[in-house]
């Protein structure tokens, strides 16, 4: 697995704890720990919490909406249905 590499909030958030605790938490528990390009710093989630942050991302995703974009994708490509060219009873059969 890929390493998650989290700050302080968002291991709070999927502790259910502030980050001021989950800072603790962290501290106490020896995981690794690094200060990023952006000056936030991040540290390396064990595999059961790496795989807890990657189903909450998931479930926070807007799937409607993903599905809708990849529809709106594929229509130019799709062939378009002929409708007109059958009789009436045809078309409501």
């Amino acid at each position: 697995m890929a390493d998650i590499w989290a700050s302080y909030s968002e291991v709070g958030q999927l502790c259910a704890c502030s980050a001021n605790e989950a800072r603790s938490l962290i501290q106490m528990r020896g995981w690794p720990r690094r200060r990023c390009s952006d000056g936030v710093t991040r540290t390396k989630l064990p595999a059961d919490l790496a795989l807890a942050f990657i189903h909450s991302a998931a479930l926070s995703l807007d799937l409607d909406r993903i599905a809708d974009l990849n529809v709106a994708r594929l229509r130019p490509i799709m062939p378009q249905p002929e409708v007109g060219l059958l009789p009436v009873k045809q078309r409501l059969a």
